[in-house]
């Protein structure tokens, strides 16, 4: 589900919403250069997994809902993108655990991307999270924090 609607030039949701993460797939997104870069420590990234773990252990019914921390964003129509104002290291990182599930997840759903992000302060962060090349990691501070994120998810995922 696109959560822009560009015939019409507006949000497809309300102000304030609740979205699920499949409604974040096939969108764009923008962290302009007053964000800082991504940051995550191992820790940060382990205490997310483990509250995703955790929920998805006690929804017994598959009823209930996960809501993570708040994504603040507004759509940047020149750029074709959601503007990151806050939630940018949640949002890294979940698309960081989505990119290490993606083959799985492409095989369940064939017409679902993931959602895109790019940083303006790093030009070539686009392509970098397509193809994540641990080779680059001492490129620049973000791709160092965003490859030691990945091994942190693969390492945890690589145990349960």
């Amino acid at each position: 589900m696109k959560i822009w609607d560009s015939e019409n030039g507006r949000s497809t949701k309300q102000k304030l919403d609740t979205i699920t993460v499949w409604e974040l797939m096939n969108n764009k997104f923008y962290i302009p250069d007053y964000q800082r870069g991504y940051r995550w420590s191992s820790f940060e990234v382990k205490k997310l997994l483990e509250d995703l773990s955790e929920y998805i252990n006690n929804d017994k019914t598959g009823q209930s809902f996960y809501c993570m921390q708040p994504l603040v964003v507004f759509y940047k129509e020149e750029k074709g993108a959601w503007e990151v104002i806050d939630g940018q290291q949640r949002l890294t990182t979940l698309y960081l655990i989505l990119y290490q599930k993606r083959k799985r997840l492409k095989e369940d759903n064939p017409d679902m991307e993931l959602f895109s992000l790019s940083y303006k302060s790093r030009p070539g962060s686009e392509k970098f999270l397509e193809e994540i090349n641990f080779n680059q990691r001492e490129e620049n501070i973000d791709y160092y924090h965003i490859c030691n994120a990945l091994d942190e998810i693969e390492i945890y995922f690589g145990k349960i």
